[in-house]
């Protein structure tokens, strides 16, 4: 949104379409409604959003990033305790791919749970 007169801070319509707004919020969202149709459509755009979002199926699932990277971790140095002594240079690499690919699936698990 501009920085006019019909701004409104998004947080408050976020409230507001939560039902979580205090008194004095809700009547600030509601004065900003008054102000113009264009504010109304807006906020009906947002709410139609904020109802499509609640039939996403599968719905979204909290992922425990530290744990799962914690699992991987422990079975990564797992096999790799089980290699001590060995030189097996393909499994080495393999391993390195391995901590990689754990990285990135880590990294993409913390974009989706934000």
């Amino acid at each position: 949104m501009n920085q006019t007169s019909d701004h409104i801070d998004e947080h408050l319509l976020l409230q507001y379409l939560q039902g979580e707004g205090k008194e004095r919020e809700n009547r600030q969202v509601e004065e900003w409604l008054n102000k113009s149709a264009k504010n109304r459509t807006l906020l009906d755009r947002l709410e139609k959003i904020w109802v499509e979002t609640g039939k996403i199926s599968p719905p979204p699932v909290a992922v425990d990033v530290t744990a799962a990277w914690n699992r991987i971790s422990s079975r990564i140095e797992e096999q790799e305790t089980k290699h001590v002594g060995q030189h097996f240079h393909g499994k080495l690499i393999r391993m390195q791919v391995v901590r990689w690919v754990a990285g990135v699936a880590a990294a993409i698990l913390m974009s989706f749970s934000g």
